[in-house]
């Protein structure tokens, strides 16, 4: 990341980005932002997903509205989108709990934000998403990523009650 040229590109993909989503989109500006979207992403598609991602484990509120802007990239975006939702589980260091025990707000948030993201793009491999959520679940033997798992299914099929014995 010591390179002047990558640092100014990220930069400038950050402004555009924060500009994009500053605004919660409403249904009538949805296709407007949509191709807005697709303009920053093209040539920059791992800066703008990660933003991306950073930006729906922040905000619940723009999850669906993410989701919708990346209908217009290109195929091999939606493979950086999977790509950069292992990449958030695998380098995240917050705690998965909060300090009532409860489940994050960004584990739920990332949850949904996969669960949605596969729904609307089944062409997309999910291999890489559930064989990192296994082997973390083998090595950690932890709850947080049995839910992970239980709530990506759970709403990817629109099951409402997923019960695991």
């Amino acid at each position: 990341m010591s390179q002047p040229c990558l640092i100014s590109k990220q930069i400038n993909v950050h402004k555009q980005f924060s500009k994009w989503a500053r605004r919660l989109v409403d249904a009538n500006e949805m296709r407007t932002k949509t191709k807005q979207f697709s303009k920053i992403a093209y040539g920059n598609s791992i800066l703008a997903l990660d933003l991306m991602v950073t930006t729906a484990r922040s905000y619940e509120n723009q999850i669906e509205a993410q989701i919708q802007a990346i209908s217009c990239c290109q195929d091999l975006a939606l493979d950086m989108m999977a790509f950069m939702i292992v990449k958030h589980m695998a380098d995240t260091t917050e705690s998965p709990l909060d300090q009532n025990q409860n489940v994050a707000k960004w584990l739920v948030n990332l949850s949904d934000l996969a669960s949605q993201f596969y729904k609307k793009f089944p062409q997309v491999e999910m291999t890489g998403l559930f064989t990192f959520l296994i082997h973390k679940l083998r090595e950690e033997n932890s709850f947080v990523l049995s839910y992970m798992i239980n709530q990506i299914i759970s709403k990817m099929f629109g099951w409402s009650d997923l019960v695991i014995n």
